[in-house]
């Protein structure tokens, strides 16, 4: 009996294990009942030795397949988060800068028709 794989991911075990039976290559697969919990690693073994490349060829062409259709990677995630807070910021910044000189434009032509109407209303 040799080690195959250990890991935390159930879905690679799971992966691992229907391929490996389509394949007519016996594992074993050790705690299996304590796999629901996140942080226990499960171990996939080749019960006969002989068909243990096999079963790594197999292994390392499932996981190049399950990379591939992997929708987003950390770099990606990364990037679009970025890319995101950025615009976030530069549409805060615009919003604000028209909040800040909104008012002073505003309160410059009501200052404007203030003084002209107590010119008028003085004057009169």
């Amino acid at each position: 009996m040799r080690r195959v794989l250990t890991t935390t991911d159930r879905s690679l075990v799971e992966s691992l294990r229907v391929s490996l039976a389509a394949e007519g290559i016996e594992v074993v697969i050790t705690n299996d009942a304590a796999s629901g919990l996140p942080f226990i690693p499960v171990t996939v073994t080749v019960v006969d030795d002989a068909d243990y490349e096999r079963a790594r060829a197999l292994l390392h062409r499932l996981e190049r397949r399950l990379r591939a259709s992997a929708p987003w990677t950390a770099r990606q995630r990364r990037a679009w988060r970025r890319a995101i807070l950025a615009i976030l910021a530069l549409a805060v910044l615009a919003y604000v800068g028209k909040l800040v000189s909104w008012p002073v434009a505003v309160g410059r032509t009501d200052l404007t028709r203030r003084a002209s109407r107590r010119a008028v209303l003085i004057g009169s």
